[in-house]
């Protein structure tokens, strides 16, 4: 995994060991850190490494939610919701509004 993808899979450690909340303010933290300094392609460049296979439905979710302010600006972003919801259903936790307002 990247260096720029560290954050991703420290949130995943984070959340196997309980501390849900804290694993989603990683993922909040380190997008808003992005978009604040104005690094698209960085944001875009970890939205293109992202396996969402490998992750929880909370995580997914929380990747989404961090990234919808900007997704005008993230081209690879909808190849992820695109993932996700694949990934969703393949799970059997795809239902009418757990992707609802994330699009």
């Amino acid at each position: 995994m990247s260096s720029d993808m560290q954050f991703i899979e420290y949130a995943l450690v984070l959340e196997k060991d309980g501390h849900f909340d804290t694993s989603l303010d990683v993922i909040y933290d380190t997008f808003d850190d992005l978009f604040r300094q104005e690094r698209w392609h960085q944001a875009n460049e970890i939205l293109e490494q992202i396996d969402v296979s490998v992750l929880s439905v909370d995580v997914m979710l929380g990747i989404l939610t961090a990234t919808l302010p900007a997704a005008h600006k993230l081209e690879y972003r909808s190849h992820v919701f695109d993932e996700v919801r694949a990934s969703l259903a393949a799970r059997n936790e795809l239902d009418d509004t757990i992707l609802m307002g994330l699009e």
